[in-house]
């Protein structure tokens, strides 16, 4: 008879506890369940998702690292407060590290097989056309998207800064600012791919900063 690894089952169930936790935390943040500046209680979340502190110690980890929430010594854990010209600075920080890299890859990109580039495009176009507010699968999907055409550049500076600025909680905070008509802006992916394959790098900045932009036209004008 062959046995079962109880380990290795106990550490996957452990692990799909910790997404529980961490997806639910968020689902209640976008919906104003929880607020900015909240102190929160591990033990009360964990008994409200019936489940152990472990999964939500580790859930808050990984919330910490999104910029969700920040742990400071004899305070706890508190949902992270939204500050506008921090928010805009990522933003800007974004856009530079985008443009800098597709001036790099633009020519790259016209020759190698774009099968997954155009297949990363087009899940992210699908994702947003549908009605469901899905935000982790739709942020998931455009980070991917984006980090693949980043890395193209074969600039490894460019991408792990990118990768640090593309926190799911940076766009987190950046959808808090945007108007409802901005956030019904939504720019093809797979329009943006054909377009990015050009050998005029001014072009493809000009380009990727429209794409950036679009749906944020009004958060750029307050912020400035």
């Amino acid at each position: 008879m062959k046995k079962t690894n109880t380990k290795c089952g106990s550490k996957k169930n452990e692990e799909s506890l910790t997404s529980y936790v961490y997806n639910t935390f968020i689902e209640r943040l976008l919906h104003n369940k929880i607020l900015p500046g909240t102190l929160v209680d591990r033990q009360k979340l964990a008994a409200e998702l019936g489940v152990s502190i472990a999964p939500v110690r580790d859930a808050l980890i990984r919330l910490a690292f999104d910029g969700y929430v920040e742990s400071f010594p004899r305070r706890g854990t508190i949902v992270k407060s939204i500050n506008r010209d921090d928010v805009y600075g990522s933003a800007v920080l974004r856009e530079a590290v985008e443009c800098q890299a597709a001036r790099i890859y633009c020519k790259i990109l016209c020759s190698v097989d774009k099968t997954p580039f155009i297949e990363a495009a087009q899940r992210v176009d699908h994702a947003f056309s549908e009605t469901s507010d899905n935000f982790v699968l739709r942020w998931n999907y455009d980070v991917d998207f984006h980090t693949m055409l980043v890395t193209l550049s074969g600039c490894s500076a460019l991408v792990e800064l990118f990768k640090k600025i593309m926190r799911a909680g940076t766009f987190y905070q950046i959808n808090t600012f945007l108007l409802q008509s901005d956030r019904q802006e939504k720019l093809s992916h797979t329009e943006l791919l054909h377009n990015l394959c050009t050998d005029d790098p001014d072009k493809a900045e000009k380009i990727i900063r429209t794409h950036l932009k679009s749906g944020k036209y009004n958060f750029y004008k307050m912020a400035r």
